[in-house]
This record gives C-alpha cells, structure tokens and sequence, in this order.
C-alpha cells in the first residue's frame, strides 16, 4: 500500500511537472499564436498545434524511459514481485499511461492557446 501511494504520489508530481513546462512554454509562444489567429487560423487548429508537440515530446520521453526500464529492470530483479523484468503488459501499460497523462497535462495550455487574443498580442509586441 505504501509503494502504491508513492507511486500515485510520484505521478501526480509528474503530471504537474509536464504541465509546467507546456503552459510555459504557451505562454512563450503567445506572440506566435496571436500572429497565427490574425492571419486567420482557427482555434482548433492551434490546440491540434500544441497537441501534436506535446505528444511528439512525450512519445520521444517514452522511448528513452522505455529504453532506460529495460536495461535497468534486470538489476532490480529481485525487487520485482509476480513480475518479470521485462514484462511487456506491465510496459504498455505504463507507457499508455503516460502518455496520456501527458496529453490531458497539455490539454489546457492548448486551450489557452486558443484563446489568445490576436489583438492584444500584437499590440504587446
């Protein structure tokens, strides 16, 4: 019960570490966005924007952990309760889990995105 709790507790703290960083870096590109609205783009298309970046960078943090677990794993063995070091239900899973955490993280900075007011942002400028 207590790994569980600090493995609930060591996601939530990743969870907002991604969030973190993907609203800053929104928030760095709202000249962009702003530019990208008065030109005529639409809202959905900037949220797919920050999506599609966001999840690039995930799946490229999912490859390196991916890589990281299975080379790790078999000094852990022993660690490792009703599980084999390389079990690959166990690593889809996390990797699924993961990503998509990463996805609803970045979900309202991406609507942040869209809200920019095209205006303001060049106004700003």
């Amino acid at each position: 019960m207590l790994i569980t709790a600090f493995a609930g507790l060591a996601a939530l703290l990743a969870l907002i570490g991604v969030y973190g960083v993907a609203a800053f870096a929104v928030s760095q590109q709202a000249h962009e966005f702003g530019i990208r609205m008065a030109m005529g783009a639409a809202p959905g298309t900037l949220v797919r924007m920050v999506l599609k970046r966001a999840s690039l960078l995930a799946l490229a943090g999912i490859a390196v952990g991916t890589l990281a677990a299975l080379l790790l794993t078999r000094l852990m063995t022993s660690m490792l309760y009703q599980v084999t070091p390389a079990d690959p239900v166990v690593l889809v899973a996390t990797c699924a889990g993961v990503f998509a955490a990463a996805v609803v993280a970045c979900t309202v900075p991406a609507r942040a995105a869209a809200r920019v007011d095209p205006v303001r942002t060049l106004q700003s400028s």
